[in-house]
């Protein structure tokens, strides 16, 4: 576990607030990938994951909030 219980989501909105503010200042995707790739190509990979991710903590906070009504 990166994050303990307590912190969990405090901890990766801040960090996801600094992949925002990455992404923000980029202008196009060609960019963005290539600034991760100089980086690490794993970087690119994880990022791709990363939306994936966020996708389906979207989905489900929606899901748990629907249900909550």
């Amino acid at each position: 576990m990166v994050n303990m219980a307590y912190c969990r989501f405090q901890n990766t909105s801040t960090a996801l607030s600094e992949c925002v503010a990455d992404i923000a200042e980029k202008d196009n995707w060609e960019e963005f990938a290539r600034s991760l790739s100089e980086a690490d190509e794993e970087e690119l990979a994880a990022a791709k994951k990363l939306y994936i991710r966020c996708q389906k903590f979207i989905n489900l906070y929606n899901q748990l909030k629907e249900n909550d009504n």
